[in-house]
């Protein structure tokens, strides 16, 4: 198999092209292919096809996409494959087809070629990288994602022929070059480092007054489009040119624009490195963006942040002992003592006469002044290649003293906190070290623990994975516990790690410069008391994710005050965004904080907050739900308690918007509702909510929301209550029809309803659940029951004089009939709830008609009506954001397009719905799709 991408993509199979289809297809295999053999989220494949704003239903056209692919990289066998993990899609090639990607190949020759100090063996693994190139990657395919990694490689091919460049110079071989670097300096005019190159080049062909109008070019375009001068390295060229320096005409002068290689005062190329790291997984692309930073990077300081544990500090020694040869002059470390817990922060002024210290400069030398002490700093550093490293700091003022003003030096900077001053004001590179992926963080253990050891205890090691948050710190002390206990099996450190308010005590040192609780504990400590109080408060909020105005419905706070508080932790690397206006916490930070709140927060402030919170999500979700479902009596309506004053969304989508960012912690919040005794609250919510999950399809937490409802009215002890149990046991009926239960379970719940109902004398009440009762016995196959249901249904809406419900009563009824084979009654029943769907303004039940008469044309023969039908059905509930009726919907196209004989249409539809199923956990509907598409003629 070979598969190229550095140009058009191209893949062959024993030398026949394989046709990956649309270019979304082959932005789902370009997706999957530069992370080969390491799973890729669902939410993160869908990002790198679509960006930030997919379509509605992204979801399941992937998995079509993923579908077609596995298709064409069938004939590949074992060598290609598309898999589903755990952890999301992966695209596992075998040893030898992963060698033939010139992607992964040019990525290994890079990386070998950084790490070769021979200058030979460098320029052959260059030559053979940059061979690979066809054209610019990945064709004429164009996402943002793919337009980033296309820049990111771009800048990589550059590099790789800057320092080819350099190497074919520093050889004497510019004639080779001379005519490249011409074209390349005209398409980069700005490059100091491509000038620098052409103008050794020209002088060396005895073109010396060519050389210097190169220089002045540049100098001219660089005043007009930057406002500047070229750096030290290029007007050092220029002066040595000028006075006919004899060492830029060996082979083995300068290959570049730096001045001879001279060693600072002292100990020629002092290195004051701490020891490189024994195991650093997980970091290739952090390791490249350093690259491009020292190479290309206007300036020559990039700031490393990250969570305290992350392993910047890791990161950062393992580069600079890679690169060490590309800075002869020395390397030298300090750590600042930024959040040590028991040694103060290192002052600037401290440092500085430490560095002129690993500089050679003898004490007695060294001024008494601090400004003279930096002035000589950077004289020593001008114009000589030196790497420093300053590690731990923690803040801006710490470190701005001792900014090098020179272009051969580069400055690493490992911090806590993001020191935006410095990218801000003096245009530091910043690099963000996020934890490692599930694949990196098995690699970690495999390497430490062995891989007999995790291979026989995989679901041991995702649970030691998942419960140290992927955090390399919880990760290593966590392993040096295990090796420490060789023969203790993985699953009871799994085990021990369950709890999660004893998580720290067993992930203790004992050692209080890498305990982990200490790590947070000096993070926390460096927050002011707002910045502390906030995140005390925050980490108390259920979910995997928050926004600003659940954080100041939670402390009180105004919404824009609590933003800004949330982005200043955010600096500190103890939020982080998931989405626009989103935060979370990572599962230590909020072990941490939520330590911190039950230790200083009095709990009657932590019981305030909370309630704060219930009460602000009920609100919002009973506004919302009255934009989503206008013709469904709201939870305050059938609660008898005064309407919420909080404005509602202003339309469909921003209500459906705002239940898909919060569906996943609205379940939470009713449980945290029925732990507080706040039963009214929680019931409420579980009935605001339901028909946004049975909408999107979500019947896992439809079903546990229905019952949690449930529950929560059985136990309230207010008048009217009946009325609440009873509207809980139809949502709870709803949602066990919908997934497939047993309708007798339905049954029994709804006559329990309808008992109260005929007691009170509530018509409307009365008659959805007879629709209930009437959709429930059809589903048992009692056609009869179900039809009378139905009629008495249409009956009792008339009388209450509800307009929706008897739409829908009326498509109910179109159903039973249609299960009798009673067709032309059935249609005539549709296209009258049709109508009154549509006069009533009822979107939702005028979707479900449309639906009802497809099925009746299919049954009665008329197959081309029941594709035009479902076709309606399938825009609208496509706009709602319905996944079951989508679902229902396909299914139904495809069994009308098979009935025409059209067995692609069918299959495509049947895919389509089969995704969806799948994706809703509707099990009965899933494999009698699967058995329908088992059952197409071929081709």
């Amino acid at each position: 198999m070979d598969i190229s991408v550095l140009g058009d993509i191209a893949t062959r199979i024993d030398g026949r092209p394989v046709d990956l289809g649309h270019p979304r297809g082959q932005s789902v295999f370009v997706g999957l292919l530069t992370d080969a053999n390491r799973p890729v989220p669902v939410d993160e494949l869908i990002e790198r096809v679509w960006g930030q704003r997919p379509p509605e239903k992204a979801r399941p056209t992937l998995y079509a996409y993923l579908s077609r692919l596995r298709a064409a990289l069938g004939p590949a066998g074992r060598a290609a494959q598309v898999e589903r993990q755990t952890g999301g899609y992966v695209l596992t090639l075998n040893e030898e087809t992963t060698a033939a990607v010139d992607l992964h190949r040019f990525r290994e020759l890079i990386a070998r070629a950084g790490r070769t100090t021979d200058d030979g063996k460098t320029l052959a693994l260059l030559d053979e990288a940059l061979s690979l190139w066809k054209a610019d990657a990945f064709g004429a395919l164009d996402t943002p994602w793919i337009g980033r990694l296309r820049e990111t490689l771009g800048r990589m091919r550059l590099l790789a022929q800057l320092d080819r460049n350099d190497l074919l110079l520093r050889r004497g071989r510019h004639q080779e070059i001379f005519s490249s670097l011409r074209s390349l300096a005209q398409r980069r005019p700005l490059d100091e480092r491509v000038t620098g190159q052409l103008m050794l080049a020209l002088y060396r062909e005895r073109h010396v007054a060519q050389a210097l109008d190169c220089y002045e070019r540049t100098r001219q375009l660089l005043a007009q489009e930057k406002g500047a001068e070229p750096g030290s390295r290029l007007r050092d060229l220029r002066l040595r040119m000028l006075n006919a320096d004899p060492s830029l005409d060996t082979a083995d002068g300068p290959a570049t624009a730096v001045g001879p290689r001279t060693a600072v005062p002292g100990e020629p190329g002092r290195n004051t490195l701490p020891a490189s790291p024994s195991l650093l997984v997980g970091r290739t692309s952090a390791l490249a963006e350093l690259d491009a930073w020292r190479s290309t990077a206007p300036s020559p300081v990039v700031v490393i942040s990250g969570l305290g544990g992350v392993g910047k500090t890791a990161l950062a020694l393992r580069w600079a002992h890679d690169n060490a040869a590309q800075f002869p002059d020395g390397q030298l470390y300090v750590n600042l003592q930024g959040f040590n817990p028991v040694v103060p922060a290192t002052r600037p002024e401290t440092v500085v006469r430490d560095l002129l210290s690993a500089l050679g400069v003898r004490t007695r030398a060294i001024p008494a002044g601090a400004a003279a002490q930096y002035a000589l700093y950077r004289s020593l550093l001008a114009r000589r290649r030196i790497l420093l490293l300053l590690d731990n700091a923690h803040d801006v003022e710490q470190v701005r003293p001792l900014l090098p003003d020179s272009a051969t030096c580069r400055l690493m900077i490992t911090s806590r906190n993001r020191l935006e001053g410095l990218v801000g004001a003096e245009g530091a590179r910043s690099i963000t070290l996020n934890v490692l992926s599930t694949e990196a963080a098995r690699q970690f253990l495999t390497v430490r623990l062995g891989d007999r050891r995790t291979s026989a205890e995989p679901d041991a090691v995702g649970a030691i994975i998942s419960r140290c948050g992927k955090l390399p710190l919880a990760l290593a002390i966590a392993t040096a516990r295990s090796m420490s206990r060789p023969h203790v099996p993985l699953s009871v450190l799994a085990e021990d790690l369950r709890p999660s308010n004893t998580r720290f005590d067993v992930l203790e040192t004992g050692d209080r410069y890498t305990s982990l609780r200490g790590v947070f504990d000096t993070s926390y400590n460096a927050l002011p008391p707002d910045s502390a109080r906030m995140l005390r408060l925050v980490a108390l909020a259920p979910g995997r994710d928050f926004t600003p105005a659940v954080a100041a419905a939670l402390t009180g706070l105004p919404p824009a005050r609590s933003e800004e508080l949330l982005s200043n932790l955010e600096s500190a690397h103890l939020a982080h965004r998931t989405s626009p206006g989103r935060y979370a916490l990572h599962d230590m930070v909020r072990l941490n904080a939520t330590e911190r709140s039950a230790g200083h927060q009095p709990a009657q402030e932590r019981s305030a907050a909370l309630h704060a919170l219930i009460g602000f999500q009920v609100r919002t979700a009973a506004a919302a739900h009255g934009v989503l479902n206008p013709c469904v009596p709201s939870s305050a309506a059938i609660a008898d308690v005064p309407e919420d004053a909080t404005a509602p969304p202003a339309d469909l989508d921003q209500a459906l918007r705002w239940f898909e960012s919060e569906c996943h912690g609205l379940p939470q919040v009713i449980r945290l509702a029925g732990q507080m005794n706040l039963r009214l609250e929680g019931w409420r919510l579980a009935r605001d909510i339901h028909p946004f999950l049975r909408r999107g399809g979500h019947l896992h937490d439809l079903l546990a929301v229905s019952r949690a409802g449930l529950e929560a009215a059985m136990a309230l002890d207010r008048p009217g209550v009946e009325s609440l149990r009873s509207s809980a046991r139809r949502d709870l009926a709803s949602a066990l029809l919908l997934a497939d239960q047993p309708s007798e379970q339905a049954v029994d719940q709804l006559c329990q309803a309808l008992t109260y109902f005929e007691a009170s004398g509530d018509l409307f009440g009365q008659a959805r659940v007879h629709q209930e009762l009437a959709a429930a016995q059809l589903a048992g196959g009692r056609r009869s029951e179900a039809l009378g249901e139905a009629v008495l249904s249409l009956k009792l809406c008339e009388a209450a004089g509800d307009a929706a419900g008897k739409a829908d009563a009326l498509t109910v009824l179109s159903q039973c009939l249609a299960g009798m084979r009673r067709y032309e009654q059935a249609e005539s029943r549709g296209r009258a709830a049709l109508e009154a769907c549509r006069s009533a303004g009822h979107p939702d039940g005028e979707a479900s008609a449309l639906q009802a008469l497809g099925h009746i044309a299919t049954g009665a023969g008329r197959p081309l009506d029941a594709v035009e039908h479902h076709g309606d059905a399938l825009v609208l509930f496509r706009r709602l954001r319905d996944a079951p009726g989508e679902a229902d919907s396909l299914s139904g196209l495809a069994s009308a397009h098979a009935a025409l004989g059209r067995t692609r249409p069918a299959g495509d539809a049947w895919l389509q719905a089969l995704a969806l199923y799948r994706a809703q956990h509707r099990d009965a509907r899933t494999r009698e799709t699967e058995e329908r598409l088992r059952g197409l003629p071929a081709g």
